[in-house]
């Protein structure tokens, strides 16, 4: 497989090659929301065989690259409810989906994932004593977005309440709105 980025075929076209009994591949690590050209050709050890017409494909925008912030949770029992500010995509991204959320126990191997369409989830935890740890994630068309900050829930209690809050911008225009903000808030 021969796949290039514009129909001129530069010399920084790539390849992949495949066993002979293999009819699919997955390219990797291509740039996002570009077109690139493609064809297929067989190969042995006389030579490399006549190639296809070249198709062309897209390839889809990239997720969002903002992951999901403002995390509050509520464990009641085993029963865990987790809140998040919902991600917008920028136009250069792929629309937000979903999100999936990954578990498991702190110091085991074994990951849970769930998936929503909502900036919601409950989750029921098994009835042990370990800590879970969880991401969250958005789910687009482009894939899978980066992670949240870990959320570390210690089930030794029976209920709990907890946030992963936004960090807070120290940039001077944001300070700034922030200060002019405030302001206003002790003249009313």
């Amino acid at each position: 497989v021969v796949y290039w980025e514009d129909d001129t075929k530069p010399e920084t076209m790539g390849k992949v090659r495949v066993p002979w009994n293999q009819t699919s591949v997955t390219v990797n690590n291509l740039a996002g929301n570009t077109q690139y050209f493609l064809t297929v050709s067989a190969f042995n050890t006389a030579g490399t065989g006549p190639f296809l017409p070249a198709i062309n494909v897209t390839t889809k925008k990239p997720p969002p690259a903002q992951p999901p912030l403002n995390i509050e949770w509520t464990l009641i029992g085993s029963q865990l409810s987790l809140y998040w500010e919902p991600v917008v995509a920028m136009e250069s991204e792929s629309e937000v989906t979903g999100y999936q959320l990954s578990f498991w126990r702190q110091r085991h191997k074994e990951v849970n994932t769930f998936t929503t369409a909502n900036s919601t989830a409950d989750l029921t935890l098994p009835e042990n004593n370990d800590d879970y740890i969880i991401h969250i994630q958005t789910l687009s068309e482009g894939g899978l977005g980066p992670a949240s900050d870990p959320i570390r829930i210690h089930r030794l209690s029976m209920s709990a309440r907890g946030s992963k809050a936004l960090s807070v911008d120290t940039s001077p225009l944001s300070l700034f709105f922030t200060i002019a903000i405030s302001t206003f808030r002790l003249m009313l």
